[in-house]
């Protein structure tokens, strides 16, 4: 565990990536009012620094469904509408038994180079560093859901929850293995559907969509505000964008 903020100084112009080929993604960490860390990681203070410090750790998903392992990377709110739905569900979790002091929402941009404008067929996902699921093709998603009753099989049980397509929305755990594979493997950050709370069928309206940013995303920037006393800080694992040499 890093006891340094692995945060990038502000950006230069031609530092950054073209825009096209950035993806932000939204994450948090939460005080109590003892002013213990609430949601992150607790990292020590540094010198008479009144700024409490706390590293990212994946969202909590809706239903207590389980996130990918640590090991594979971290799980991370995607999308301007489920982004914002979202960090308000935690916010109110977070503060409903009056004990949270201060939540501090972060944004972190990621170079994923050039983003298909088209639905992803089978044959151009090895060549996807950034992929939604929601944007490819019946294919994709028909391997996909073999994939997951495999790896349901291989854990001794019986694939009842993946039946259908729309289901792996009800395993965000599996995506994590899903992206150590081919053709998946050369993945950097997975967006997929989470089924929500309460959601009996996988409508869109009962779906939320996550982003897993695997341990080869490189963060361009951090956006959070410089005035909290709580800072967000990034996994020692992540790795910053470095542009090409000219």
């Amino acid at each position: 565990m890093s006891t340094e903020t692995n945060q990038p100084e502000k950006t230069k112009e031609g530092e950054k990536p073209p825009s096209s080929s950035l993806i932000r993604l939204d994450n948090y960490v939460a005080l109590m009012e003892d002013d213990t860390i609430r949601h992150g990681i607790p990292l020590p203070q540094m010198g008479s620094d009144k700024i409490r410090r706390a590293e990212i750790m994946s969202v909590s998903l809706p239903g207590d469904k389980t996130p990918p392992a640590h090991s594979i990377g971290i799980l991370m709110l995607y999308g301007f509408r489920d982004g914002l739905e979202e960090l308000g569900r935690q916010r109110k979790l977070l503060t409903e038994d009056k004990a949270e002091r201060l939540f501090h929402p972060v944004s972190i941009d990621f170079d994923v180079g050039v983003i298909c404008t088209r639905v992803v067929s089978l044959d151009l996902v090895p060549a996807q560093r950034f992929l939604n699921i929601k944007r490819t093709t019946a294919e994709v998603q028909h391997l996909i859901r073999d994939r997951f009753e495999a790896f349901i099989r291989a854990d001794g049980g019986e694939p009842e929850d993946v039946k259908r397509i729309q289901q792996i929305a009800r395993r965000p755990d599996l995506f994590g293995r899903l992206v150590q594979e081919p053709p998946f493997d050369k993945v950097e950050i997975l967006v997929f559907p989470v089924q929500t709370e309460g959601g009996v069928k996988a409508t869109d309206a009962s779906l939320r969509q996550f982003a897993l940013v695997t341990r080869k995303a490189k963060y361009v920037e951090v956006i959070q505000n410089s005035r909290s006393r709580l800072e967000a800080v990034l996994p020692e694992w992540m790795q910053k964008y470095v542009p090409p040499q000219k």
